[in-house]
């Protein structure tokens, strides 16, 4: 039993539901950078790379039209860090 209303729906255009859960997504990726690049200039580097590693860890599911983003500023942000 599916709790999705358009049970054939394949994409975030089809289903909204795709959609919200896909925005979630990415509001969550982008404040684990944030929160990473604010502990990485605290010095708190254990907090960066959990967030960092949160980050990349989400981006392993299908993001359309912003993934190619989110996935290049979650590598520069671990590039800072592994500068550091």
């Amino acid at each position: 039993m599916s709790l999705l209303k358009n049970e054939g729906a394949t994409d975030a255009h089809e289903n909204p539901i795709m959609a919200n859960d896909a925005s979630a997504t990415v509001d969550i990726i982008i404040d684990c950078n944030k929160l990473g690049m604010e502990a990485l200039k605290s010095m708190n580097y254990k907090e960066c790379i959990s967030r960092l590693k949160q980050a990349e860890r989400l981006l392993r599911q299908p993001l359309p039209d912003v993934r190619d983003r989110l996935l290049a500023l979650t590598m520069n942000n671990l590039g800072c860090y592994y500068k550091k």
